[in-house]
């Protein structure tokens, strides 16, 4: 149940206009200690919000058809968990990491939504 409000949640920027998280982060984000109104992070972390879902949706798939007896063969095997990640997990993923990045790659050059509210006239985007 807690997967299914998770998963909920990293959705919800689909249901939102671009130009109302640019808002939100002008409001939410121009109070101390968080005053980012002047940074070039801005830009950035909007991007990621908007395509956040669009990797999502393409990597967990992908990730829950990863056998776990590979992990659990190789830990057996005396392999670390960042081994087990490098050497079993991330050769089984490495074609949907590449489509996901470019997936959001491209939804992050076609959203100016979030860009135009965010973006100042001092710090080029």
């Amino acid at each position: 149940r807690l997967l299914r409000g998770f998963d909920a949640l990293l959705m919800l920027p689909l249901g939102v206009s671009a130009v109302t998280v640019g808002f939100g982060f002008l409001i939410a984000l121009d109070e101390p200690p968080l005053d980012l109104r002047a940074s070039w992070i801005l830009v950035p972390l909007a991007q990621a919000l908007v395509g956040a879902p669009f990797v999502v949706r393409t990597m967990l798939p992908v990730l829950r058809a990863v056998d776990p007896r590979l992990r659990d063969a190789a830990s057996m095997l005396g392999a670390s968990p960042w081994r087990v990640w490098w050497e079993v997990d991330l050769p089984l993923v490495r074609r949907a990491v590449l489509v996901a990045v470019g997936f959001a790659f491209a939804v992050s050059l076609g959203e100016f939504g979030a860009t135009v509210f965010l973006a100042r006239p001092d710090n080029p985007t």
